[in-house]
């Protein structure tokens, strides 16, 4: 039985620290799926879809095949991490599932409609900000600035190229 991690998040943009954390929980999974969120739950204005996907595509590429981009919240629509569970688990029931989160979010996941469910049934890979001041927040305030000079060590080159060749963040 393989173990996949899922690590949801609105990736906008899609930061080394993500990257970073991924790879950390490599170390406990033999794959990682990145899931961009598709409607954030609390209504945040994103970048479109399809460039936070590709972002993720070129973020991971490092990563090699243990990571890959799923759209599942594209093809289910809005929806929350216990849908995307109930969607996942019966076409894949040769798969262990595990939920992969950043400390930051951890605390706040307990909050989480159907958590204890979540939490059963993908037990959380909880992973230590090791650079709490990075943050894609302050990252989009740099970008708007066209700061690229300091956007770039916080961002893999490919995703900073991406951002600057369609005009991302402006």
């Amino acid at each position: 039985m393989r173990t996949v991690g899922l690590f949801g998040g609105s990736f906008d943009p899609p930061h080394v620290a993500h990257v970073m954390a991924a790879q950390q929980a490599l170390a406990q999974l033999d794959e990682v799926w990145f899931v961009p969120v598709y409607v954030h739950p609390r209504g945040k204005r994103l970048a479109r879809y399809a460039d936070r996907v590709a972002m993720c595509e070129l973020a991971i590429a490092a990563l090699g095949p243990r990571a890959r981009v799923s759209c599942i919240e594209q093809e289910l629509g809005p929806c929350v991490t216990l849908d995307v569970l109930d969607h996942l688990m019966p076409r894949h029931r040769e798969t262990s599932w595990r939920l992969v989160l950043g400390a930051d979010l951890a605390r706040a996941a307990t909050g989480w409609r159907g958590w204890n469910e979540v939490a059963s049934r993908a037990p959380p890979i909880v992973i230590a900000r090791e650079d709490s001041d990075l943050s894609a927040t302050k990252i989009r305030a740099v970008l708007a600035l066209r700061a690229f000079d300091l956007a770039a060590a916080a961002l893999p080159g490919a995703v900073l190229r991406y951002i600057m060749s369609r005009g991302l963040y402006a």
